[in-house]
């Protein structure tokens, strides 16, 4: 069984209320939670942020209430990735970053269909920044048992030539340009 998850915590440090804020005329975690509506999966919201567990609700999207103390700026990941597969009865999880809010359905699906047929244990999304590669948190894919490996690079690798992960004001204000 495959689970597909989005994780929007509250107060972002370096843009406010990031998960919510309007991008060209609609919550940015809206572009996500498009996506995985059209999927073939169960899907769950990680939250800590009232809004988005009522935007999450609005959509149909099951959601789980993160801890505070997981959801802190300084959280472990390891501890994280450990909750929240022990939430979700799924043995495959699909992580997909409500910073990332341009994707394609059919690509998705595509990276979807590829891991599970070569049954790869981890798979992630990279983008070429100047001269190296960064994870650009348009698709994380991993198995329960690989949770503490999921940027390790062990397992299939794709190239992401579209997506934008935003962190900071001029990322969202690129990301605007791209969905004009």
């Amino acid at each position: 069984m495959l689970a597909v998850i989005t994780m929007a915590r509250r107060d972002s440090t370096r843009l406010k209320d990031k998960n919510i804020k309007l991008l060209n005329d609609k919550p940015m975690i809206q572009y996500t939670f498009d996506i995985i509506k059209k999927l073939p999966y169960q899907c769950y919201t990680i939250t800590n942020d009232p809004k988005v567990k009522k935007l999450s609700e609005k959509n149909n999207i099951s959601v789980i209430d993160e801890p505070e103390d997981l959801a802190a700026n300084d959280y472990d990941k390891k501890e994280l990735m450990d909750w929240v597969v022990n939430q979700i009865n799924a043995d495959y999880f699909v992580l997909l970053a409500p910073t990332s809010p341009i994707r394609i359905i059919s690509e998705v699906m595509w990276m979807i269909d590829a891991c599970i047929k070569s049954n790869t244990l981890t798979a992630h999304t990279i983008k070429k920044k100047a001269i190296y590669y960064i994870d650009s948190g348009y698709f994380f894919f991993f198995h329960r048992d690989m949770r503490h490996h999921i940027k390790d690079g062990n397992g299939l690798i794709f190239l992401d030539k579209i997506g934008i992960d935003i962190d900071t004001i001029d990322d969202f204000r690129q990301a605007e340009q791209k969905l004009l």
